[in-house]
């Protein structure tokens, strides 16, 4: 009995030395991204204990995303995205990360090399000077844009060296980005677990910019901006609609069991339909979606229902219902996702034939109580934009109460 009390204890103290070493060190760590042999994005996150749980929030300017979903064996690492298709992994060593970031929802440039260094707060420079502020409304031009997408509204608030902002296009808004002056450049940067937004720029005291912009490793463009405080966008219900003769919808989608639901039916009848097109994959369609999921809580029982079709960048329905079904639970989406089928031209028009188009990622369809669509909204303006937001939910609730009020 005492040999195996000894051996038991001493199994048992292994374990507990082996478990004390599996331990992500908390405080402040500052990460980056290598996009290419030059240039690096760098974003802060922050490890903390809540609950006897270690979880690690990822900064981007006012926001914080939480992710509780770590895996920590000896010294590999693993962090899943609570919304995305996409992880990272690294192995920690002397209070450094050192892996890779994988992005699952792309099929091409979707591993990017990642490092951390905990105890660092700093963003892009640790010493910052600049005698410039920025502050203000810009209208930014990106090169590769087309005539209808020309131009964009940057609006940013500088105090000391330390920028946050956004840029609001016609397909959707940047989200939160976060940055600094260095001397006449500006250097902002945003990092979601899908997002790798980098933007750099050489700013002059005549309010200009003009720099470079990369997504990700996929993608490279330039910008510049000029300070502009009338600019705005175009109406986002002039990118699509309906083709002509058409005013309904019919579609007939599975979610994520592999049930087929059909719209129009029963449940739907007398009732305001929104219609959300949108991916797993973006995260301007995940702005949307949160903001949807709490909308329909408050307002089913004033008779509004929402359909959710979601189109995958892999459109394999395997894949697309573990990304539906993750965001469903961290969501708790209560109504239908459904899986629309593959984000190529070809299949979104053959999966929404009444349609003109999808211009963007989110696209949101108002349809009345008698199945009529009256409203269709490309684009979304999230809680980035601040008034630009407050503006959208006061139009948003304007059109619903206003379908929900004819007979």
């Amino acid at each position: 009995m005492k040999k195996k009390t000894v051996v038991l204890f001493f199994l048992f103290s292994i374990f507990n030395s082996v478990f004390a070493e599996a331990q992500l060190p908390t405080g402040m760590w500052r990460a980056t991204l290598t996009l290419n042999d030059s240039t690096e994005l760098p974003f802060n996150f922050e490890v903390i204990k809540r609950h006897d749980s270690t979880l690690v929030e990822i900064i981007n300017a006012k926001e914080r995303i939480e992710m509780n979903d770590l895996t920590l064996k000896g010294d590999s690492l693993i962090m899943h995205s609570p919304f995305f298709d996409s992880e990272i992994r690294a192995k920690l060593s002397d209070n450094r990360l050192t892996g890779s970031y994988i992005n699952y929802a792309r099929k091409k440039d979707n591993v990017i090399s990642f490092s951390a260094q905990r105890n660092l707060r700093y963003r892009f420079h640790e010493h910052d000077s600049s005698s410039l502020n920025i502050t203000g409304r810009y209208l930014v031009q990106f090169a590769s844009d087309d005539a209808e997408s020309k131009n964009s509204i940057g609006e940013f608030v500088q105090k000391g060296r330390h920028v946050e902002g956004t840029i609001l296009t016609t397909s959707g808004d940047d989200r939160y980005l976060e940055g600094t002056m260095q001397g006449h450049k500006l250097f902002l940067s945003c990092f979601d677990d899908s997002h790798a937004f980098l933007f750099m720029a050489d700013c002059k005291k005549d309010g200009s910019m003009k720099g470079d912009y990369y997504s990700g490793k996929h993608f490279h463009d330039t910008w510049i901006a000029m300070c502009n405080d009338t600019v705005h966008l175009p109406d986002p219900s002039t990118f699509a609609a309906l083709k002509k003769g058409v005013d309904h919808f019919e579609f007939s989608f599975p979610d994520a069991d592999s049930n087929m639901i059909s719209f129009p039916n029963d449940t739907y009848k007398n009732k305001v339909v929104i219609l959300q097109i949108m991916g797993t994959w973006c995260p301007n369609c995940l702005d949307e979606t949160m903001f949807l999921s709490k909308f329909y809580k408050d307002n089913k029982a004033r008779g509004v229902e929402i359909v959710a079709l979601d189109f995958e960048r892999i459109p394999e329905l395997k894949k697309a219902s573990a990304n539906i079904k993750r965001l469903q639970h961290r969501l708790d989406i209560q109504y239908p996702v459904l899986f629309a089928g593959g984000t190529s031209q070809e299949e979104k028009e053959k999966a929404i034939p009444q349609l003109t188009r999808i211009f963007s990622f989110p696209t949101t369809i108002f349809i009345d109580k008698h199945g009529k669509v009256r409203k269709i909204d490309s684009g979304y303006t999230g809680p980035a934009t601040n008034e630009h937001y407050t503006a959208f939910v006061k139009e948003f609730n304007s059109v619903v109460t206003e379908l929900l009020n004819e007979n």
